[in-house]
């Protein structure tokens, strides 16, 4: 879904994985001018232009990993390590 001349909110992660950082993100966004529209899910890629604001809260302890889930279809999930 292309959403343009938008507001939204988001969450996510950051954990370290075998090539790098590992970002997962979930976004709600709301098209300006189209009343209530708005679309919700995992970002898989886009382009900001003027983010406003960035809050990063980092986890020092527990340790978390995201990894292959096989009761979620392989699907990598967040996972306290130790």
């Amino acid at each position: 879904t292309v959403v343009r001349n938008c507001e939204g909110l988001g969450s996510g992660t950051v954990t370290s994985g075998p090539e790098g950082p590992q970002i997962h993100l979930h976004a709600s966004v709301g098209a300006k001018g189209e009343s209530a529209r708005a679309t919700a899910g995992h970002v898989l890629r886009g382009t900001v232009q003027y983010p406003v604001e960035v809050v990063i809260t980092e986890v020092l302890s527990p340790a978390l990993s995201r990894r292959p889930n096989d009761r979620a279809r392989g699907i990598p999930t967040l996972h306290f390590d130790g």
